[in-house]
């Protein structure tokens, strides 16, 4: 997924308009609508204002991949697959409970 793609899904994730997008790192309007329906290619410089506005790696942003949590989610899994099936078992159903007080502490 292209920034193309990706750009009109994080405005709308992070409940932000194109206007008030452009106005927060001091390009045009048409700048970010050119970067959405694709007619021009972003300079480095708004990729890396857009990216620094919404708190977001570059490579997020650009193609959906953050490759500090990438790192993370590899040496999980690298330790994940040396556990035995009961610690297996365990992990997930730890796992799942911090998932479910992450989701009750959104509301």
């Amino acid at each position: 997924m292209s920034i193309i793609e990706r750009l009109p899904k994080i405005l709308n994730e992070n409940e932000l308009t194109v206007p008030e997008l452009a106005t927060a790192i001091g390009v045009t309007k048409n700048t970010i609508y050119n970067i959405i329906n694709g007619s021009s290619s972003p300079k480095l410089s708004t990729v890396i204002a857009i990216a620094e506005y919404l708190n977001l790696d570059i490579s997020e942003l650009i193609d959906g991949k953050n490759e500090v949590m990438d790192k993370y989610e590899d040496k999980l899994l690298e330790l994940f697959r040396d556990l035995s099936l009961e610690n297996k078992i365990e992990t997930i159903g730890f796992v799942s409970n911090l998932h479910i007080k992450q989701e009750l502490k959104k509301d």
